[in-house]
């Protein structure tokens, strides 16, 4: 079903919380099922690039001399292909839909639009195939992940046209699968058998690496505006649809650009901000300066800056997470877990010396992790907790904002509960990262309308380790910063572009 952007997804305590304002248009304005988006590539980008970041967040490589070109994905159909491992599946295992605005100008060898299996390619390890044939025909074929169709659906030849753009749509509605050609149902069939969704290799534009069956299937062509739509049936029934308009919704994408790493720790990263100029980050224990390229200015232990006795944790002092820049002064959320009532507060730092300046408990109660400033407000996400609280610039509390948000795991025993790590704005935006110790691993994203939050996207992050604090450029709101955390050697701290 359509989000209901009448109904808020968030339930909030108020303490005298500002007037509400018409919310700026968002991608959920234009498509109710834009949250459901697991995959979208447009074929936009620099055609130089060797990464494409697609809209819901995966890191797609190009291979062969595959590039963007007028918007669109050029393969030449000799070694042309996007690469891509997902962070988890794109395709559920329920109601789907998967539709690209396809060009192919030849069909001397099959053509492969999409496929997903495991990193060995072998034949046996498919959940999807999705191609066009010597003769123009559009397969669709979805499998258990082991060698068995689940359903393998072809229309009849002459489906697609050399050089000519046709809308191709594959859906899922319950068990029946249907293929559309420019918003016509062409081929109908059903699924058996149980689905998977645990491989994580995808590519657009080549299937295998088995040349001696004819199995690579190189695509030739142009693709655009490739997308996946996971547990929604976009065009039940059998009806004839308008196709969406080519310049599908969209949203932008982190793609990675460069990292570097901090020597001094090791699974320890916590917070991140930058002025545009300078980086500052903090582990467990420490506040770190940097330049821009990562060259480390100073650096300073909290360990004896905890305000009150006894607040400290297993590495003997006050644990320092989330941190923010603002009017000259470093901002950072310190907080003891080792607590039966943990407390917080808000530490406030030269930002040149990283000297104290002052503190103040914060006032509300938990573990606090993420800090942002936005909206003329403060921002907190707290640690195993669907919560954000709201502050006034003097730190007053306003709001406690429970977000209605999916979040499955364990906290790690760093609380009861589930929760996010770090926060950041991006005009009316609210990205909210999700803790590495939960089920999902995505950034989530709010619209604020001055009073409540709605729910607009769930993306994934630009890699799979930067699961701790995020900041967006308040110099350039298309640069986000994010904290990584490496359970398998020293932590690093990534810069991203967020992709128009």
């Amino acid at each position: 079903m359509p989000l209901d952007l009448n109904s808020p997804d968030v339930s909030v305590i108020a303490r005298g919380a500002g007037g509400a304002s018409a919310p700026a248009p968002t991608v959920i304005d234009e498509d109710p099922y834009y949250y459901y988006v697991t995959s979208l590539v447009r074929g936009r980008g620099d055609p130089a690039s060797t990464v494409l970041a697609d809209d819901a967040g995966n890191q797609w490589a190009t291979n062969g001399d595959a590039q963007v070109q007028n918007n669109q994905l050029a393969l030449d159909g000799t070694g042309d292909y996007l690469s891509s491992t997902l962070q988890e599946g794109i395709l559920g295992t329920a109601d789907l839909t998967i539709e690209a605005r396809v060009t192919p100008t030849s069909f001397t060898n099959p053509g492969e639009i999409l496929c997903v299996s495991n990193a060995s390619l072998s034949l046996s390890t498919f959940t999807l195939v999705w191609e066009y044939t010597t003769t123009g025909a559009v397969r669709f074929s979805l499998q258990n992940g082991a060698g068995t169709p689940n359903v393998d659906l072809s229309t009849a030849a002459g489906a697609l046209t050399l050089n000519v753009e046709k809308h191709v749509a594959c859906t899922v509605e319950g068990t029946t699968v249907r293929i559309r050609i420019d918003g016509v149902v062409v081929a109908t069939g059903s699924i058996t058998g149980t689905r998977a969704d645990n491989q994580l290799a995808a590519r657009i534009g080549y299937l295998t690496s088995d040349l001696a069956n004819a199995h690579q299937r190189f695509f030739s062509g142009r693709i655009r505006d490739l997308r996946v739509t996971r547990g929604v049936c976009r065009y039940p029934g059998n009806t004839t649809i308008t196709p969406p308009a080519a310049n599908v919704p969209h949203f932008p994408a982190p793609k990675l650009l460069a990292t570097f790493s901090n020597p001094a720790t090791t699974q320890d990263a916590q917070g991140v901000c930058t002025d545009g100029v300078n980086v500052w980050t903090s582990s467990s224990n420490t506040l770190y300066k940097w330049t821009r390229a990562g060259a480390l200015v100073t650096s300073r232990s909290i360990a004896g800056d905890a305000p009150a006795t006894g607040k400290t944790n297993a590495l003997g002092g006050p644990q320092c997470n989330g941190l923010y820049i603002r009017n000259g002064v470093l901002y950072v959320s310190v907080a003891q877990y080792l607590s039966n009532t943990p407390t917080s507060w808000i530490c406030e730092y030269d930002p040149t010396t990283l000297t104290l300046q002052q503190w103040r408990l914060l006032p509300s109660y938990g573990f606090s992790e993420g800090l942002a400033w936005g909206q003329g407000y403060w921002w907190v996400a707290f640690h195993a907790d669907m919560r954000v609280a709201q502050y006034d610039a003097s730190w007053n509390l306003v709001a406690e904002h429970f977000i209605d948000q999916t979040v499955t795991g364990s906290s790690g025993g760093y609380g009861p509960g589930t929760g996010y790590d770090g926060i950041a704005w991006s005009g009316n935006l609210l990205y909210l990262n999700i803790h590495e110790t939960y089920t999902q691993k995505y950034l989530d994203v709010f619209a604020w309308n001055g009073k409540r939050f709605t729910r607009v996207h769930r993306q994934r992050r630009c890699s799979p380790i930067a699961t701790q604090g995020l900041c967006i450029n308040p110099a350039d709101p298309t640069e986000m910063w994010l904290a990584l955390r490496n359970y398998s050697g020293d932590d690093q701290v990534a810069r991203a572009a967020l992709v128009p």
